[in-house]
């Protein structure tokens, strides 16, 4: 769509109030109300108003309605720009400017113009003149040589060619004669002489003068050709005084007055001057129209002056200092009151108003291309930035907003919308490019009006005047071509929200990627680095990271001992599609490897390194923890040729545990590194120890072997280094730990235990500070020589001389090991690693071993992972683990041991539980030990399983185990379900009674068999108990044992229903034992029996009387009981026998 161009308005006044309130035509009304009272006087009227308010507006409305006064004199109305002339000569010029109004106005004739000047301006100029002259050199040469010329003229004449005068000698008396004539030639060919050079010199000197100027110059007498040379001039121009300019200015004023009318003069722009300069040009201004001739007086030479102003500005320049500075704070005030006779104030609109008076500007400007939305934004936009001062916009300031804007419209109209171009007018002091990358220019309030994401971009284009396409690159290229491969990330992060990052940044890569590529990709790395960080991301990163991989095609000079530097690819393949990412992944590793050293250089270093890079490759092609596609590379990578190479690889993949070394297609084998590796031992044993870390691919026993033959040569023939010690016991402590399931290490270790090898270097550890190296070969020592902590002592050491003095040493630091100590927590890591666990367990509960072993054996058991286990053995042992841990551990070792819950079944299925310790049972019950909830299941299904013969031979204590584990479940909750349980535990309870059997568990344990009934059926099976002794006969022991370890079913015995039964069974029997289980079943029974005995036949009433009465008459104690239990069951005993007398025949 075609679009016209917007047209400017001038910013002359109106023709008319523009505005709906009409404020402007009331303000002119009153001021040509003012001018014509005033008329005829000498008066001043101020108007008041902000900047642009519209005050020339208000002017001119006025002069038309006193030009459009019917009956009054016409007006003439002259305004004085103060602005524009010198505050210096402020009179004269204007005296000059109303003078040229006046003859363009054809009020004055040209005559009179120049004589008022004239008079006026009173210039005199006055001259000096200094004219100087100096003989140049060949003038002076010319000089020299007139005086001879004569002499010369009359050497060569005629007379002077003759015999005689050829014949004359000259200055004989100093022996050199010569001829006159020659003498005169000489003279006279020397002019010629000097006027040459001269010539040649003026020539050379001036090329690009002629001939013509040469021979001038040349021949010339002085050094300067004008009369003119030095001036001095003096120029006078002043400012009339008062008196002078008021004669002539009234005289004037009179004349006009006179023939045209009244005047009017407006002293315009006086709150555009500079704030020193107000208060002089305010004084000057004053005096022109308020001062008068003393000693001329003119008819119709009255003087009426109207001065626009800004109250706030006028008050700011006389109020901060200057000739009028007062320490009154109303000096201003009231120097404006004594200026002017009246002032009229001009408002700024109001938006009712002004927004009606912008709609007309801009149809007036854009001839209606703008819709009402278009006008709308530019009106709001105008409005929120004028409410941050608080003032409405003035006429002027619409006026500008809308020209500024039709500007741009006429350089951007259809690409760049003109609400966007409103906001550059608005902002244009504030836009730098930093503010338009961040986007704080604009204003939350401006977005409400716009709603466009794209105006940053906008205002780019109109700060750097390119297209809008192409704005942001211009704006921020070369910021991004320098932040995006620096090594400040966070900086780089920042600059990722400037406005049009996201456009730009894929168009800066497109140019550099290759480039920095090229100059070996340390700067591709640090972007790919930058661009992989958090708080970054978008569609556009898609395209950017491609345009990186691309850039790989151009990489040189890899910087083989620093891969960290290129660590940032991996970033690139993560953001690459999977078959891209394994093809860039290719590229990268090829690269690298073409910086190698050739196969026989490459050394330990050089195979880290390359692991290092590898894994960053291996990372990248991880896609959400499937790490198969990685693999998957990894086997089609050749690990590049080099034994040490090799073995750095291997160094370096233990402490990446994500990359398994043995995926890689191998290049050398297994018995090719052993060499190489039992080097390591002298030469590098720290790399060893990263090797062995984990399993490598190509470790074996036979490797192993080597290495800790090496190891123990090197502990029994050297006393080693502070530095070394460490680095070969951690290697022989991994090996024999994590390398050596079937023990066939031990023996070399051993060889070197018994010898005293190893007690001395963890002695001298121990004694150099280096606590952990001691620990590990004490733990050495005690695994090689199972279970003893210190060796039989030997004789002397070949290498290492007189063991006497580390033994001692090395059994006092084994003594005073800290039970909590790093040192024992060491032994006890090393000891579980080793799949020690039952090993150690077997050391600890051996009472005749040393205290630190149960002190290792307590940290495995907190500590430590266990490994392997013997299930059955360290669960049989619980009782003594029980002994040796305290409360925590034990509950510690409880949760661990549930790991290996899954054998339990194979371990404790059937009759094997009773190989699980009654304590840990009833241990798992109390402390709801979950993991172990397996035992108690066993448990109860072998129990569950028995049937009635089953549990026949259980309670008369054929399988003790079986029972004991039963009591503990019963305690625990359990419930017996097989049928046969409570009919053999009758029986069994029934001969007990009668005395025919014994107890097989303790009474207490006994009488908890009995919570094997359930308690409604508890009381039905004393009943029943009670009706079976009627048809056996019990015993005083029998009876005693059942109330001892039957109380549970003792005091349910309904007695009172079978008194009779009861009497003769229990109660008898049970009155002749004087034992607690006896003597409290009847005190806690009491009523029960009284109740018995009162239902029973009276010969068994009879016999429980005198079983009481027998009982008294035993003793004194037996006495009282009886006495007491008669009292209770209501009996009367007979009168008790008084014992025989000792005299008594």
């Amino acid at each position: 769509m075609a679009h016209k161009r917007a047209k400017l308005i001038p910013d002359v006044p109106a023709e008319e109030d523009a505005f709906f309130g009409a404020g402007h035509a009331r303000v002119a009304g009153a001021l040509a109300e003012a001018v014509a009272e005033l008329s005829g006087e000498d008066a001043a009227i101020g108007l008041e108003g902000p900047w642009g308010a519209g005050k020339s507006t208000v002017i001119h409305l006025a002069s038309k309605r006193l030009g459009e006064k019917e009956g009054g004199p016409p007006y003439c109305v002259f305004t004085f720009d103060l602005w524009l002339h010198n505050p210096n000569l402020l009179k004269l010029a204007f005296m000059e400017e109303f003078l040229a109004w006046a003859k363009a106005k054809d009020f004055v004739d040209e005559d009179t113009q120049k004589e008022f000047l004239t008079v006026l301006a009173d210039k005199r100029i006055t001259s000096r003149v200094h004219n100087n002259r100096m003989f140049g050199l060949s003038g002076i040469f010319y000089l020299l040589l007139l005086p001879l010329l004569p002499l010369a003229y009359a050497w060569l004449s005629p007379l002077a060619f003759s015999g005689k005068g050829i014949s004359s000698v000259i200055f004989p008396a100093i022996g050199w004669s010569t001829d006159p004539a020659y003498i005169a030639s000489l003279i006279v060919f020397a002019l010629y002489i000097v006027f040459a050079a001269a010539l040649i010199g003026s020539k050379l000197k001036n090329r690009g003068q002629g001939w013509r100027h040469a021979v001038s110059s040349a021949s010339r007498m002085f050094t300067r050709d004008s009369d003119f040379d030095e001036v001095d001039q003096s120029v006078r121009e002043r400012n009339p005084t008062n008196e002078e300019f008021q004669t002539h200015f009234r005289a004037l004023v009179s004349r006009v007055q006179s023939k045209k009318g009244r005047m009017v003069f407006v002293f315009d722009n006086i709150d555009r001057l500079s704030v020193d300069a107000v208060p002089l040009v305010w004084s000057e201004m004053r005096s022109i129209y308020a001062l008068k001739s003393r000693g001329a007086s003119h008819e119709n030479s009255s003087i009426l002056a109207i001065v626009p102003f800004d109250r706030e500005y006028i008050q700011d320049a006389f109020g901060a200092g200057g000739e009028l500075e007062s320490p009154r704070m109303d000096r201003p005030e009231q120097l404006l009151k004594k200026t002017f006779d009246i002032t009229l104030r001009v408002a700024p609109p109001l938006s009712t108003d002004w927004r009606e008076f912008l709609d007309r500007m801009i149809d007036r400007a854009f001839e209606e291309q703008l819709d009402a939305a278009d006008k709308y934004e530019l009106f709001k936009l105008l409005d929120i930035s004028k409410q941050a001062t608080g003032l409405p916009p003035t006429p002027r300031e619409i006026v500008s907003y809308v020209n500024n804007i039709g500007m741009l419209w006429n350089q951007w109209a259809g690409e760049i919308p003109v609400a966007h171009m409103a906001i550059y007018v608005l902002q244009s002091g504030q836009i730098t490019a930093k503010s338009i990358r961040s986007g704080g220019l604009m204003s939350v309030r401006f977005e409400q009006v716009i709603r466009d994401k794209d105006f940053p971009r906008s205002l780019a284009a109109l700060h750097f005047n390119v297209e809008p396409k192409h704005a942001y690159q211009v704006l921020l290229a070369a910021d991004i071509e320098r932040i995006a491969a620096g090594e400040d990330g966070k900086a780089f992060v920042d600059f990722s929200t400037s406005n049009g990052f996201k456009e730009t940044l894929p168009e800066v890569i497109q140019q550099r990627a290759e480039q920095w590529a090229q100059d070996g990709g340390i700067q591709l790395a640090n972007f790919a680095r930058n661009l992989a960080q958090e708080g970054i991301e978008g569609d556009y990163l898609r395209e950017v990271w491609e345009r990186i991989a691309d850039a790989f095609d151009h990489l040189n000079e890899c910087v083989n001992n620093r891969p960290g530097h290129y660590e940032s690819f991996s970033a690139v393949l993560s953001n690459l599609p999977a078959g891209r990412a394994r093809s860039r992944a290719s590229r990268l590793a090829s690269w690298y490897a073409a910086g190698l050293a050739k196969e026989e250089e490459r050394t330990l270093l050089d195979g880290r390194n390359w692991l290092r890079f590898f894994g960053f490759l291996y990372n990248g092609l991880v896609r959400e923890g499937d790490a198969s596609a990685a693999q998957e590379f990894q086997k089609s990578i050749s690990v590049p040729k080099g034994a040490a190479f090799q073995l750095g690889v291997c160094a370096a993949a233990a402490s990446l545990a994500m990359i398994d070394s043995s995926l890689f297609r191998p290049v050398h084998t297994a018995p090719d590194l052993q060499s190489p590796a039992v080097g390591l031992v002298k030469t590098d044993p720290g790399a060893l120890n990263e090797i062995f870390r984990v399993r490598p691919w190509f470790a074996s026993a036979e490797i192993s072997e080597a290495l800790v033959a090496a190891i123990c040569d090197r502990l029994s023939s050297d006393k080693l280094e502070k530095a070394g010690r460490p680095e070969l016991a951690e290697l022989l402590c991994r090996l024999r730990s994590e390398h050596d399931p079937r023990r066939k290490l031990v023996p070399a270790i051993l060889a070197r235990a018994d010898d005293g090898s190893l007690v001395a270097h963890a002695a001298m550890a121990f004694d150099e500070g280096d606590r952990l190296t001691g620990a590990r070969l004490a733990w050495l020592i005690m695994d090689a020589a199972d279970g003893r902590s210190v060796p039989d002592r030997p004789s002397n050491h070949p290498h290492l001389g007189d063991l006497n003095t580390f033994y001692p040493a090395y059994e006092k630091q084994i003594a005073d090991l800290d039970p909590a100590g790093s040192e024992t927590g060491e032994i006890a890591r090393l000891a579980a690693v080793s799949k020690g666990f039952t090993r150690w367990m077997g050391y600890a509960i051996d009472e005749g071993r040393p205290e630190v072993f149960r002190q290792v054996f307590a940290r495995i058991a907190t500590d430590e992972d266990y490994g392997e286990l013997e299930v059955v053995r360290v669960v049989g042992a619980f009782d003594e683990i029980d002994a040796i841990l305290d409360e925590d551990a034990v509950r510690v070792f409880l949760s661990k041991l549930g790991g290996w819950s899954h054998t339990f079944d194979t371990h404790f299925a059937g009759r094997n539980c009773t190989k699980i310790p009654v304590r840990l049972i009833s241990r798992i019950a109390d402390d709801k030990v979950e993991s172990l909830s397996k035992l108690t299941e066993l448990s109860d299904a072998c129990l569950s399983s028995l049937g009635e013969e089953d549990w026949g031979t259980v309670l008369i204590g054929g399988e003790p185990g079986l029972l004991d584990l039963f009591i503990a479940r019963l305690r625990s909750g359990y419930r017996p379900v097989s049928g046969g349980f409570q009919s053999k535990l009758l029986e069994c309870t029934v001969t007990l009674v009668e005395g025919k059997a014994s107890l097989p568990v303790e009474p207490a344990a006994w009488n908890d068999v009995y919570l094997g009934i359930r308690p409604d059926s508890l009381r039905k099976f004393a009943r029943d108990l009670l009706v079976k002794l009627k048809d056996v006969t019990t015993t005083g022991d029998g009876v005693d044992t059942y109330l001892a370890a039957c109380e549970r079913v003792a005091d349910l015995m309904p007695l009172a229903d079978f008194p009779d039964i009861a009497l003769d069974q229990v109660v008898f029997r049970a009155i002749g034992k004087p034992s607690a289980a006896c003597t409290g079943y009847l005190g806690r029974n009491s009523s029960l029996v009284a109740k018995a005995i009162a239902g029973a036949k009276e010969d068994v009433a009879s016999r429980i009387r005198e079983a009481l009465e027998a009982l008294r008459d035993t003793g004194e104690e037996d006495a009282l009981r009886a006495t007491a239990w008669a009292r209770d069951w209501q009996i009367k005993l007979s009168p008790a026998t008084p014992p025989e007398s000792s005299e008594t025949v």
